[in-house]
């Protein structure tokens, strides 16, 4: 209801709500709805302006300055590992993209897609900017409005999210592991081998350190995201990468054999010809670029999709996809499921089992109750 005439009276009245509050009054002196209209929207536009007025001046009214301080101390100092320092880092940047005296109140759908847009444009993948730009966000927003009081825009945050393309099925074949094998350049097939025999992440690999084995327990120690620790088994094969490079480094498990006497321009160290240095991960991707992926005849086989064949491989074994979780150092079974695939073997090997099935049972000869 917005203007009407009192029945008891014959007085028109104007009644609206805003914010919560409800404004009814009679008009004094109207004949007409038409007067009583706008005589409504005067005292709607004068509503407006006072609470605008009241917003402004509430003491409790954060920048987002404020605002971002304040969900740090509450929420994003308490994560840890690499997520701690994105969290930090993308707050960084949105503040200054978004403007760091800015209200809260004043960031609406616009001001968000145009951050997005910018954040897109530094040609990163939608994940990340989901990850980066629109969650943290929404997690601001949401606790702006239901914890701090303040008077946030709606926004319709699933609305704003990119659209992710579906993870690649891609796994390594036979073939390929062979021509991979026979190409690469020798001190690194340990790594490769090592990266293909656990699927553990290249940084896990690379960081690993003769301290992380146990050879008695014939357990390895594995230092993961967030700098937690996971524990997975020593087996026949692990030992059989790993025993014959004791003695090439007191530290580090893989080093590679400086090929030529140069200095690093990164660190300003001497590398000398002949011997042994620590592995990095940019090393190894760079090896990978010149004896692995199309070097070995591979086509549209990149360097982690080794870390997905050896989950597919896993799974395919033994249908477990906790094993999977386990071994990969997924913290939550959703990231997991998406190597539970099925590939255009495994359906053709499950149709010839059905087909070995069915024809088992037709030879089965029954016996009829009489």
């Amino acid at each position: 209801m917005s203007v009407y005439k009192r029945k008891s009276d014959g007085k028109w009245v104007y009644d609206f709500w805003r914010k919560g509050v409800r404004f009814c009054k009679p008009i004094e002196n109207c004949g007409s709805k038409r007067a009583a209209e706008v005589v409504e929207r005067e005292k709607k536009a004068e509503t407006a302006q006072q609470l605008a007025a009241t917003r402004e001046s509430r003491p409790g009214a954060m920048t987002l300055s404020v605002a971002f301080d304040r969900f740090w101390s509450e929420v994003g100092d308490h994560y840890t590992g690499t997520y701690r320092k994105t969290v930090w880092t993308s707050l960084a940047w949105l503040l200054e993209e978004l403007g760091s005296s800015t209200m809260i109140r004043n960031v609406g759908p616009s001001k968000i897609s145009d951050a997005i847009a910018r954040r897109r444009g530094q040609d990163v993948k939608p994940a990340t900017v989901n990850r980066t730009v629109t969650e943290i966000l929404r997690r601001i927003f949401i606790r702006a409005k239901k914890r701090w009081q303040q008077d946030v825009q709606d926004i319709d945050w699933a609305d704003m999210m990119l659209d992710e393309p579906k993870e690649r099925v891609r796994e390594l074949r036979d073939h390929e592991e062979a021509a991979v094998f026979k190409n690469m350049r020798k001190d690194y097939l340990p790594i490769f081998a090592f990266y293909l025999a656990y699927g553990v992440r290249l940084s896990e690999a690379v960081g690993l350190r003769w301290r992380d084995i146990d050879w008695t327990a014939k357990t390895i120690s594995i230092l993961g995201k967030g700098d937690k620790v996971r524990v997975i088994p020593l087996t026949s094969e692990g030992i059989a990468i790993l025993a014959p490079l004791q003695g090439h480094h007191a530290e580090f498990v893989f080093t590679y054999v400086g090929d030529r006497t140069r200095k690093n321009p990164r660190s300003g160290k001497t590398i000398a010809k002949g011997q042994r240095y620590p592995m990095t991960v940019s090393g190894v991707k760079s090896t990978w670029r010149r004896y692995g992926g199309s070097e070995a005849g591979l086509v549209d086989f990149r360097l982690h999709d080794i870390r997905h064949t050896t989950a597919t491989r896993l799974l395919r074994e033994t249908g477990n996809l906790r094993l999977v979780q386990k071994l990969l150092g997924h913290e939550e079974i959703s990231t997991t499921t998406k190597y539970a695939h099925a590939s255009d073997e495994d359906l053709r090997a499950g149709l010839e089992s059905v087909k070995k099935s069915r024809s088992n049972s037709q030879k089965r000869k029954f016996k009829v109750a009489k």
